[in-house]
């Protein structure tokens, strides 16, 4: 009756867990995608765009795409967008749904090493209700911090059941009704693995003839085998989920130094002790490796080395995660490295790394107590040290201290902190990705550690008088625990309605841009997102405002030199537009495709053909996937007036790239490949092609285009090509 009770308890949580979750994240379903890396994860993204198809599955385990490789990522990207299409709304709830799973099985992993019901739900809400964690839920480019920790949890939800089964040698099958132990029958066959069976075996005579000479196997030998066997499967899929996790975000490197640390607490298989474990502690991995010690009064020899040698093999099981870590991060770095996201030391330098890092891991706890004034981007800044980083050192040095002093009568604070550095390790900093100094993304799983520390603490503050002193009476213990949980739901509801509040800076580009420079001044970068989300409302002054104030932060802007260069582009001053893009692209070394198909427009509207078609080439060998910059390079070698210029071959090429990227949906893509057929002489194939854009241009209702192609028909029924006049 206890166990029915304690799963309907379990399950109700579950349940008040992800309505609560839902009911407060809910306004997202109103956000639309923001400028800041939505059109390179989504909108703009061509692969992402076409939906889940083999080709676009294959393009996502490229390295390098947005600086990022994480191909899960991409790919439940694509899959929005094969069920929702554009829709931002569904795209948002798909990250929500997420979330409240993630908060789910946050609650479960607890409950599961603990047995703590309640200290596990608490700590899951503050996890699901936190107002740190709005970015990670209402940006649709952060699907990957979502994603990563649904299948970051589930490799440590199976991780301790593989480490519980092992280190209290339980048998895989049920306890009986009455919760007693099941009875361990004689060893059978199955437990004799095939490779040791002999011809003429009988399994129900081998293990009473001696003949074969095979041991008669202790019942503790037993356990530990069928346990080693059952717990394999436990052990494949923590590793399964772990290596999905690194392909949906790398911030889990660090994962298997939080298994370490669950070892040490709840799990409690590391122990800084003298005393000898059973036989039934003994990894099964390590028993793998070393089926033949033999046995004393139902012991394994390895009990005389298992004071020295238990650390060894608790790491020696996360060798294989280790390994993938080590992967991941060398193609993480790979792709950084050639997305040029990786700031110089010359740019940001160690002094002033270091000293970030020390800020920052203050910062995030003042912030998990008084989440106000919360932006989607702080910039770093330029001084290294200043009296904030001794606070910060000073006061990280005194939780540390805490700590230690209290490592082994309350493990959970030396876990919860060690949780928290460790897990900020790859985002902290030291190697700079970007300019920002942190964000409040980066907490998404580190403040689950800082979370299992406050609340069992607590816990131990209101429970842990009644221990010391029996005299203590109940009903203060009771009106100091109803105290407590009044206390708890306070906290859980201002942080709901902060929470709700921040969403509401999420609604579009411009409301998110400028509560960041409300809050973050001076603030180059949202300056720069600012200005061309008012170039996308075509309010070209104030865009023109936001670029300048950008330049007056930072001359070497480059980003913002080019969207005040688009901006006179939009005006009709070509001249000067081409003189801004070509000195964005000269500065910082940086390579910027989209910048350099714009300059090979401008190019091409004042007529200089040959530097456009230099410019398009260039630009497409660090994006070969732009398809405007491969229509249009495609055209102006289809259809150029100077003959040197022409190449109907590469004409073709560049344009079928173009219309496979696009699934032939686009009509002036397939009447560019036309006119390629044309130039290359394949008349039969521009008159079809031909065709089928006219049909696809009446279906979209582009009557212009229609009529266009309808004219180059003419002309590929009669062998002619189409040039362009001089």
């Amino acid at each position: 009756m206890e166990q029915i009770n304690n799963r309907r308890s379990t399950n109700l949580i579950c349940v008040l867990l992800c309505a609560a979750t839902v009911a407060t994240f809910w306004p997202v379903f109103s956000c639309k995608f923001v400028i800041v890396d939505d059109p390179d994860y989504v909108t703009r993204n061509v692969h992402v765009a076409g939906g889940l198809t083999w080709q676009n599955m294959a393009a996502a385990f490229r390295v390098g795409y947005a600086s990022n490789w994480h191909p899960l990522t991409w790919i439940s990207h694509m899959l929005d967008v094969q069920l929702f299409g554009m829709r931002p709304g569904w795209h948002h709830l798909t990250s929500l749904l997420f979330h409240a799973a993630n908060t789910v099985l946050l609650f479960l992993l607890l409950k599961q090493m603990t047995g703590a019901l309640w200290r596990s739900a608490l700590v899951a809400a503050l996890f699901a209700l936190h107002p740190l964690h709005v970015e990670s839920v209402a940006w649709v480019s952060e699907r990957k911090d979502v994603l990563s920790a649904c299948f970051g949890l589930l490799a440590l939800l199976f991780y301790a059941r593989y480490a519980q089964k092992v280190a209290n040698g339980e048998s895989p099958h049920p306890a009986s009704a009455s919760g007693s132990r099941p009875s361990f029958p004689s060893p059978s066959v199955k437990s004799v693995p095939s490779v040791a069976r002999p011809s003429g075996f009988n399994p129900q005579s081998a293990f009473r003839n001696p003949k074969w000479k095979i041991p008669c196997l202790s019942e503790a030998d037993v356990r530990l085998q069928s346990v080693a066997t059952h717990s394999t499967l436990d052990y494949g899929l923590a590793l399964f989920f772990f290596a999905c996790g690194l392909m949906s975000k790398p911030m889990l490197v660090t994962w298997p130094f939080v298994m370490l640390l669950l070892d040490y607490w709840p799990l409690r298989r590391f122990q800084l002790s003298a005393s000898v474990p059973s036989v039934k502690s003994v990894p099964s991995v390590a028993k793998f490796l070393f089926p033949r010690l033999p046995s004393v009064a139902g012991t394994s020899a390895f009990s005389s080395c298992l004071p020295q040698c238990r650390l060894s093999f608790l790491l020696l099981e996360k060798v294989p995660f280790i390994l993938l870590s080590a992967v991941s991060c060398v193609l993480t770095l790979l792709a950084q490295y050639r997305g040029g996201a990786v700031a110089h030391l010359a740019k940001v330098g160690l002094d002033q790394r270091l000293a970030n890092s020390i800020e920052s891991l203050a910062w995030y706890l003042w912030k998990m107590v008084w989440p106000g004034a919360l932006a989607s981007y702080y910039p770093i800044g330029p001084e290294p040290l200043d009296e904030r980083v001794a606070v910060a050192g000073a006061f990280l040095v005194a939780l540390s201290v805490v700590a230690v002093l209290f490592w082994h009568r309350r493990p959970y604070l030396m876990m919860g902190l060690l949780w928290y550095i460790g897990t900020l390790v790859p985002v902290i900093g030291i190697v700079q990705v970007g300019m920002q100094s942190r964000a409040d993304r980066y907490t998404y799983i580190p403040l689950i550690g800082i979370f299992i520390a406050v609340v069992w603490g607590i816990n131990e503050a209101v429970c842990g008088a009644r221990s010391k002193t029996n005299s203590a009476p109940i009903a203060h213990l009771r009106c100091r625990r109803l105290a407590l949980g009044i206390g708890m739901i306070v906290v859980l509801v201002a942080f709901v309605a902060l929470t709700r509040r921040q969403i509401g800076y999420w609604k579009n580009s411009e409301t998110l841009c400028r509560r960041a420079l409300a809050v973050a001044s001076p603030n180059e970068f949202m300056n720069v997102n600012l200005g061309g989300e008012l170039v996308n409302q075509r309010r070209y002054p104030e865009a023109l405002e936001q670029f300048a104030e950008a330049l007056r932060i930072n001359p070497g802007d480059s980003e913002a030199r080019i969207g005040w260069g688009y901006v006179l582009a939009s005006q009709g001053k070509t001249d000067e537009a081409i003189a801004a893009y070509r000195e964005g692209l000269g500065q910082e070394g940086r390579h910027w495709p989209n910048a350099r198909f714009l300059l090979a427009g401008a190019l091409a509207q004042k007529g200089r053909l040959a530097e456009a078609i230099a410019e398009y080439r260039t630009a497409l060998r660090e994006q070969p996937d732009q398809p405007q910059a491969l229509n249009d390079l495609a055209w102006f070698l289809a259809t150029a007036f100077e003959p040197r210029l022409r190449n109907g071959a590469e004409a073709v090429e560049l344009a079928e790239r173009a219309c496979k990227l696009t699934r032939f949906r686009q009509t002036l893509f397939v009447g560019t490949l036309a006119a390629a057929y044309a130039g290359a002489g394949r008349f039969e194939d521009a008159v079809r092609t031909a065709e089928k854009a006219i049909e696809l241009a009446k279906a979209q209702g582009q009557e212009k285009l229609a009529e266009k192609n309808w004219q180059l028909l003419e002309l590929y029924r009669v062998g002619k090509a189409f040039h362009e006049p001089q």
